[in-house]
């Protein structure tokens, strides 16, 4: 009798031990303050690669944002600065509103793939911003080819959008 009261109060010890070296595992907490693009799109990826550097990287400019989310692309890409007025994919409809911006796109132009970064002007809404990109542009804007879909995304003080393939592959 004693030796199983000895084994059980040595089998309690180990069990609370190893219960104790355990220790909790929390989920990590996911930042409020970034939001996500929902999607398994090309533009939902590029927008989600876009969303976190605009918001936390308080060094971030219109060009690096647009280098960081074309780095892995498979093709080779141009980033080019735009001022406001006649933009590439928008026909005759002047783009206003911002203070810098970029457009990046492949060197290629039979890809259909165009993109802006754009820095908002000090008390420009956004959302309505995007809402105007979306409203105008044109998916035909290169006659060769056309885009599948549109994303338009605000973080921070800046604007991402992208008339894109929804996949590279294929």
């Amino acid at each position: 009798m004693k030796k199983l009261l000895t084994l059980l109060a040595l089998s309690a010890a180990l069990l609370l031990a190893l219960t104790a070296c355990g220790g909790s595992q929390e989920p990590p907490q996911e930042d409020a303050a970034i939001p996500v693009v929902l999607g398994d799109t090309l533009g939902a990826d590029l927008a989600n690669l876009f969303l976190p550097m605009a918001v936390t990287d308080e060094s971030a400019t219109v060009t690096s944002l647009a280098e960081g989310v074309v780095a892995d692309l498979p093709f080779e890409t141009m980033v080019m600065p735009v001022e406001p007025g006649l933009l590439t994919g928008f026909g005759d409809v002047e783009i206003t509103g911002f203070s810098e911006g970029v457009m990046f796109g492949p060197a290629i132009s039979t890809i259909p793939f165009l993109g802006y970064v754009f820095q908002m002007e000090e008390g420009a809404d956004g959302e309505a911003f995007c809402q105007t990109l979306q409203e105008y542009c044109d998916l035909r804007w290169n006659i060769c080819t056309e885009a599948e879909e549109v994303t338009a995304v605000q973080g921070g003080n800046y604007v991402f959008f992208l008339m894109c393939p929804t996949s590279l592959e294929g």
